[in-house]
């Protein structure tokens, strides 16, 4: 039970309620660049700054808008209720959308606000409940839990931040699984919306049966046949256990047992939400937003559900356009796929399933968590929790932490002249552009000839029929090349000698003792780099005098080669270690960690003909994680 000091105060008591509007979508001089505007679908995180739409000056004029100041929370209260995130600058919302600002910040903290809105029942009991309406009035009334004191509330914030900050960490590492296996599938099958490896290539009902579409909701939930809907999919995944079961009349029995979707089908989302797909983990009936596919033997149902989800494009394409996408049978049965080899097939597969088996423990790990989290919540906000111990030193104010020391205005000369030295730093760092101007024609023309010699040596290993006979005039010739070259790569900056060691990696396919006989063939990878003592600067050879002038760049700039092999060189290492790592090289630069910038990175480093970066399924850990190469 909650201390007698806790007390209750409607919403509208505590903050305002401010709506917003949709200006006249007939009118297109209001929707263009301009000024973010917030809409449902747009609220996906904690936090919000960009928009799928923007509204224009004569639309803020004309239509009222009313400005959402930056730091504010939002919740949607209409269609989907409950979704929450704070407002990363000035911007405004839908009709749909209710801001939130705090009227007494000494009397309520905007975060634990926050944790409240997500934990006490808004519409009956359930958070996020679609098809729903609140208003003004009801929300107005809304009974917000005040601990006694402002720290408290600070307190719980912290705590359900923490739990929070577990689940999304679990997420993205599910998210990751599934990253990696679609940056698989493009290596070995490459992108099959174009066919760029030239598979063989067909509709999905040449190589798939067309199970009988799903049947309308049910009368009676009270049998024991599954009854599927869209809910009960996992993208890339297995079907989760349904909780509605059909329950059949004497009429139905025969007809229903029709529609019965076999295990391991491939079932996929036609209504809405296109292309949501996943393999049914047991017998069921589907609903009728769901298509299924039943693989001939020269298919593998796994390996179709991959090559379905890179057809997104292709079923919005071809979909209706009424009030959400809509595709028909035919539409469904004439999605393009491609057909590679079954033992090809396999070979996916199999690195599929030793993934699933991480996934579905991460689901497992990710649905405690979530458990856990809400029992910390309903604990919290029913005043059952000992605070006492939590440190909220690390949430003070930081106006009050930075309010003793001076603060210093630069003078307009010194801000230019700390300009021109940026201007500078920058320059420096944009001469690694490869152009390869610090290549003299021997060094080219020995590049040009290992690309040749490389592309060779893969044909022949693919064909087993390599044989040393049959390359060793270029063997020669790439080492007499290599010898008269030898001394203008030890001036060469470690950068400039990186960009080029991937030329020579078909030296890995030659017998161990090619160096023996053939000692400079290896001109650029001989080179080995101790990246964990090495400073930036010296990494692009930055002059000492340079460096003596304007300070290092290694304290203005984060270069993310650099970041992965001055960090990871020698070890494998998962997304969360780069978080750790990239926290304490970016610290004292004043920058965090950016998840969406280092994914996107880690994923263009896997790809390409000199990738950074290649991916590993450790079998004693049964996980994948990333090596530099």
């Amino acid at each position: 039970m909650k201390d007698n000091k806790w007390s209750y105060k409607p919403l509208s008591a505590l903050c305002g309620i401010n709506l917003g509007n949709t200006p006249s979508r007939s009118k297109s001089e209001y929707w263009g660049k301009g000024y973010s505007w917030v809409s449902i679908s747009d609220l996906k995180g904690k936090y919000i700054s960009k928009t799928k739409e923007e509204i224009t000056d004569i639309a803020l004029v004309e239509s009222n808008c009313k400005i959402v100041k930056e730091g504010t929370l939002l919740m949607s209260f209409k269609l989907s209720i409950g979704k929450l995130a704070f407002a990363e600058k000035d911007l405004y919302t839908n009709e749909a959308i209710v801001a939130l600002p705090i009227k007494n910040e000494s009397e309520l903290l905007n975060e634990y606000l926050y944790y409240v809105l997500k934990s006490i029942p808004l519409v009956g009991g359930n958070q996020a409940a679609m098809g729903q309406t609140l208003n003004k009035q009801s929300l107005s009334v809304l009974q917000v839990p005040l601990p006694p004191t402002l720290d408290d509330q600070k307190r719980i914030a912290k705590i359900l931040s923490k739990c929070e900050t577990l689940i999304q960490k679990r997420k993205e590492s599910i998210d990751l699984l599934d990253e990696l296996l679609t940056s698989t599938f493009l290596e070995m099958f490459g992108d099959s919306r174009v066919n760029s490896m030239n598979w063989e290539m067909d509709s999905v009902i040449s190589s798939a049966d067309c199970i009988v579409p799903g049947r309308d909701k049910p009368k009676s939930f009270s049998g024991l046949t599954p009854w599927v809907t869209t809910t009960d999919l996992v993208h890339l995944g297995r079907t989760k256990k349904s909780k509605q079961n059909i329950g059949l009349t004497e009429g139905e029995i025969a007809q229903v047992r029709a529609r019965v979707i076999p295990k391991n089908s491939v079932i996929m989302t036609c209504v809405g939400d296109l292309g949501v797909i996943t393999i049914a983990e047991y017998e069921m009936v589907i609903n009728q937003q769901l298509h299924a596919f039943q693989c001939k033997p020269e298919m593998n149902n796994t390996f179709l559900m991959f090559v379905l989800s890179f057809q997104k494009e292709f079923m919005y394409k071809v979909a209706s356009k009424t009030t959400v996408p809509y595709m028909n049978k035919t539409n469904c049965n004439s999605i393009p796929v491609i057909k590679p080899p079954l033992d090809i097939q396999l070979k996916f597969v199999q690195i599929v399933e030793k993934v699933d088996i991480i996934k579905e423990q991460y689901r497992f790990s990710l649905e405690e968590l979530e458990n856990l989290y809400g029992s910390i919540s309903q604990r919290a906000f029913n005043g059952e929790l000992d605070l006492s111990k939590v440190d909220i030193s690390d949430m003070e104010d930081s106006k009050k932490k930075d309010g003793a020391e001076e603060i210093i205005e630069l003078s307009m000369e010194e801000k230019n002249e700390a300009e021109k030295q940026r201007a500078q730093l920058e320059e420096i760092v944009d001469q690694k552009t490869e152009d390869n101007t610090y290549l003299s024609k021997n060094c080219l023309f020995y590049i040009e000839r290992s690309k040749e010699l490389r592309a060779k040596i893969s044909e022949l290993e693919k064909n087993k029929e390599l044989q040393i006979d049959s390359i060793r005039e270029a063997l020669i010739e790439l080492n007499s090349l290599g010898e008269v070259l030898i001394d203008e790569v030890k001036e060469y900056t470690p950068w400039q000698v990186d960009q080029h060691k991937f030329v020579e990696r078909y030296i890995q396919l030659l017998p161990e003792n090619i160096l023996a006989e053939y000692p400079y063939i290896n001109l650029f990878s001989r080179h080995k780099f101790d990246y964990s003592r090495m400073s930036l600067d010296f990494y692009y050879g930055i002059p000492d005098e340079i460096i003596a002038r304007y300070g290092s760049i290694e304290s203005n700039t984060v270069d993310l080669e650099f970041f992965f092999k001055k960090r990871f060189s020698n070890r494998t290492f998962t997304m969360l270690d780069v978080q750790i790592e990239y926290n304490r090289y970016v610290y004292l630069m004043g920058g965090w960690y950016e998840y969406d910038e280092l994914k996107q990175f880690i994923f263009k480093s896997l790809e390409g003909d000199n990738p950074l970066l290649k991916q590993t399924f450790i079998e004693e850990e049964r996980c994948v994680k990333l090596e530099v190469i």
